[in-house]
């Protein structure tokens, strides 16, 4: 039988998370501060080989993926976005 490890890393620093704003489906990019401490972290990690990365389609989690990983191939996950976006004009 077939194992698989799955890892999850939630997505550096943006402006909002600073301003303590939530934004949910908003597309904010990392801001510098979320660069800079993200690039300081893996310099001394050793994060675990993956052969494949799925990430969101938002710019943040796309940036965060390539600053840990970045010779890795990401794949946007971009039909959960719509889905997500479709529930929330639901409620």
């Amino acid at each position: 039988m077939l194992t698989y490890k799955i890892h999850l890393f939630r997505h550096g620093i943006t402006r909002a998370n600073l301003e303590g704003k939530y934004v949910g489906l908003s597309d904010y990019p990392l801001c510098q501060e979320g660069i800079d401490a993200l690039k300081e972290f893996v310099k001394d990690k050793d994060y675990p080989p993956v052969e494949k990365i799925y990430t969101s389609p938002l710019r943040r989690c796309r940036e965060t993926a390539h600053i840990l990983y970045p010779a890795a191939d990401g794949n946007g996950l971009w039909h959960l976005r719509r889905q997500n976006a479709q529930r929330a004009a639901k409620r």
